[in-house]
């Protein structure tokens, strides 16, 4: 499954509430929703329980230190919420999963048929997010920098169903990396993108597929039983456990955690303006977690 609300490890902000506002009036403004829409109900369920919000809280920080305008912060956080949002569901929808955040999911709840629409749905809305900011000069890079992480993420979405793509643990590793991390980067390439800084949109790429891997490994060491259970849902762990015990097999995956985390940490403290500031509290929470 992918993480989502699995670790213990929060940031964050009082524009929060007004992002999760933001997605829920875009994704209303179709003339096709009506009373007894599935899609617009299968929404509403899920977002009974928004979940941290992590990837918005990183880029409304980011684009404060930027010092991008409140209303151009809420519409580029919401859009990599959002995506984040359909990239769970789609997650379910693969897995065939029963529970997400405590709750049923969109799949187990109103079906498969309903949950693929409204991770369309949800994609489509995360454009139109993005359309209603105020700084147009960058739109099209804007624009750019989602679909390549659109495309990152899905592909990486589809490996880790593939039994064949994960049987060693570098494959696992690239899996882990490409599914989890393209929103992370995503949260700071748009602040910066926004805010001119292009230079530094490749650094916040590479930061966003480090912390995702060390975060994916640290979920993976919770997860480990239950990805046991499924052949195609990769897990560095179990990866590892081919070669080594039980014991050193999550020793190794610690490592993995440690060492990407601690790279990513010195990508964040490059970036300008002090923007990787909130993701370097992330790290550092996270690297507790790892020892």
């Amino acid at each position: 499954m992918k993480p989502d609300s699995v670790l213990s490890v929060t940031l964050g902000s009082t524009e929060l509430p007004g992002v999760i506002c933001l997605i829920r009036s875009h994704f209303g403004t179709v003339s096709s929703s009506t009373a007894d829409d599935p899609i617009r109900h299968a929404f509403e369920h899920h977002f009974q329980v928004p979940g941290k919000q992590m990837r918005a809280s990183l880029s409304l920080n980011a684009s404060k230190a930027l010092g991008i305008d409140e209303a151009t912060a809420k519409c580029l956080a919401a859009c990599v919420e959002t995506l984040h949002n359909a990239s769970l569901i789609l997650d379910d929808f693969q897995d065939a999963a029963l529970e997400r955040r405590e709750h049923p999911t969109v799949c187990a709840m109103f079906g498969r048929d309903v949950a693929l629409g409204l991770t369309l749905r949800l994609t489509t809305t995360a454009f139109v997010n993005l359309s209603q900011i105020k700084i147009s000069k960058h739109l099209a890079a804007l624009t750019a920098e989602v679909h390549q992480a659109v495309a990152d993420t899905i592909l990486g979405q589809t490996w880790d169903q593939d039994a064949d793509k994960n049987s060693e643990v570098e494959e696992v590793k690239q899996t882990a990396a490409l599914k989890s991390g393209p929103l992370f980067g995503l949260s700071l390439s748009l602040p910066l993108i926004a805010a001119g800084h292009l230079d530094s949109v490749p650094t916040a790429r590479r930061l966003g597929k480090l912390f995702g891997l060390g975060y994916q490994a640290l979920d993976d060491l919770k997860d480990r039983a239950t990805d046991r259970l499924q052949a195609a849902d990769a897990n560095i762990v179990n990866a590892f456990e081919s070669d080594l015990s039980f014991v050193e097999a999550e020793m190794a995956t610690r490592k993995v955690a440690n060492t990407v985390l601690s790279e990513a940490q010195v990508l964040a403290d490059q970036l300008p303006h002090q923007s990787g500031t909130g993701i370097g509290r992330l790290i550092a929470k996270f690297s507790g977690l790892s020892t």
